[in-house]
């Protein structure tokens, strides 16, 4: 029997909030269906896209518990009661409960659609996952999700032990990152704490973007699925490759800072033709550096000509790892840049720059959820 709920047959966020709004408990949203709708129906679409993706047992589930951990405001909107619309959604006659934990779950956040939402609210719990797992040891949820985790600079739930302790529990756990290649770099970091994971995310067409000219940033876009690898039972947490994408990082957020031009993805290997048409194999560092592999020159594109400005090791080269993913390319190009590179800026790393300029992404985010409802 082929698939015709709202989740699977909608085209696009408008047919979606239609269909959802021809039933009477859900009118309202037909009457706001620009942000404020799209706004309470992210994170459960999000949820509601995986789970008739991946969900094998979906067709004879009668009930439904979830638990949604790091939540914070787009994912507790209104005390979480728009994730009852799930049955709407999936097309199913399901019972829902949901409990929200986050040290910084804001349970009064309301939207313009408050009064309307539906009825049963979220359970709430203000805290840590390991605080909530030291009062229900077992808890006896279907599915976990995390809402963009951020596992590159928060890795609170892997140091701590409490996502193992879940996924002891045999409770699936899916992430949900900004795209695909937020989740590769996600992907990496669960992979340095012993998780294994999908390889292709589930992608979400029903996303709310709150992109700039900076960064792409699609919430509720990408989710995927990790659990504890058997192989890595008893390892210990792989430091030196955290190290490396830590630095690809600062690397990222040094030249953000600076206002660096972007010619590339990190590490791209690009072949460049000249003006008399002569052509040149290169990789492309960062900003406006390159190498070039032949005969292991650093290059500055200065005024459209390329200036050699020093070289690297065989090794060194040798060491790009062009077969590999795009991130294991970047993470090679930070390392280059890091450590042949930095000397060359007019201004270096500043860790308390850093952090500060992490800390006002956030902040930024914060402030386009609260705009999404129409709150100064």
């Amino acid at each position: 029997m082929s698939d015709r709920s709202p989740i699977s047959t909608s085209a696009d966020w408008d047919a979606l909030i239609a269909s959802l709004a021809s039933e009477p408990k859900a009118a309202a949203l037909g009457a706001s269906a620009g942000g404020p709708a799209r706004g309470v129906l992210a994170a459960p679409v999000a949820i509601a896209r995986w789970l008739a993706q991946c969900d094998a047992r979906l067709a004879t589930r009668t009930s439904l518990s979830l638990l949604v951990i790091g939540a914070e405001k787009l994912d507790a909107v209104d005390g979480g009661r728009w994730y009852q619309l799930l049955p709407a959604l999936l097309g199913r006659a399901l019972s829902v409960d949901v409990t929200l934990v986050g040290d910084r779950l804001n349970v009064q956040f309301d939207s313009p659609l408050v009064a309307n939402a539906p009825a049963q609210p979220a359970r709430m719990h203000v805290g840590r996952l390991a605080s909530y797992l030291e009062i229900e040891k077992a808890p006896a949820v279907d599915f976990a999700f995390l809402f963009h985790p951020g596992f590159q600079k928060h890795r609170g739930w892997l140091e701590d032990g409490s996502l193992a302790q879940l996924a002891a529990c045999a409770v699936p756990v899916i992430a949900v990152s900004y795209e695909a290649d937020e989740c590769e770099i996600e992907r990496w970091v669960v992979g340095c704490h012993g998780f294994a994971s999908v390889e292709a995310p589930v992608l979400n067409p029903f996303y709310v973007d709150f992109s700039d000219g900076t960064s792409k940033v699609h919430w509720g876009r990408a989710l995927w699925q990790f659990w504890p690898a058997p192989a890595a039972a008893g390892q210990a947490v792989d430091i030196e490759r955290l190290a490396a994408l830590d630095r690809l990082g600062e690397m990222v957020l040094h030249s953000i800072e600076l206002k660096q031009p972007v010619m590339g993805s990190y590490g791209t290997a690009l072949v460049a033709r000249a003006s008399d048409g002569a052509t040149r194999r290169l990789v492309y560092i960062f900003d406006e550096y390159f190498l070039d592999p032949e005969d292991h020159s650093l290059l500055m594109l200065q005024s459209g000509v390329l200036r050699t400005i020093g070289t690297l090791s065989a090794a060194e080269v040798a060491a790009f790892p062009a077969f590999e993913s795009e991130l294991a390319r970047a993470v090679w190009a930070a390392d280059i840049k890091s450590r042949h590179l930095l000397q060359r800026y007019e201004r270096s790393i500043d860790g308390a720059s850093l952090r500060r300029a992490a800390r006002n992404m956030h902040a930024e985010l914060e402030d386009k959820v609260e705009r999404l409802f129409g709150q100064p």
